[in-house]
């Protein structure tokens, strides 16, 4: 497994962790999140996206395939979730974002 390879599945790991924080916390105060927040994870997304590419990229083996996929189950999760807290601060108004 090369070190770049591993280095972005950690790297991925960690932001997503961050983003989970992130969302848990907007969760518990039960209210919308801000746009500043949104704006934040829809940052963290790209960054996130990026990492994930990377790994994609330099895929040699099963073993970094099962690695890759470990990662895709959380990252599209907090996906899913940016997605919803976008929907819930701009809802159908897409010149708003």
């Amino acid at each position: 497994m090369t070190t770049a390879f591993k280095d972005l599945s950690d790297q991925a790991m960690a932001l997503i962790a961050l983003m989970s924080e992130k969302i848990k916390a907007v969760r518990a105060a039960s209210r919308t999140a801000s746009e500043e927040e949104v704006s934040e994870l829809v940052d963290h997304l790209e960054t996130l996206t990026d990492y994930m590419t990377g790994m994609d990229e330099q895929v040699d083996g099963p073993d970094q395939q099962r690695m890759l996929m470990a990662v895709a189950k959380p990252a599209t999760e907090v996906m899913f979730e940016v997605g919803d807290m976008l929907f819930d601060v701009y809802g159908h108004d897409p010149d708003r974002l």
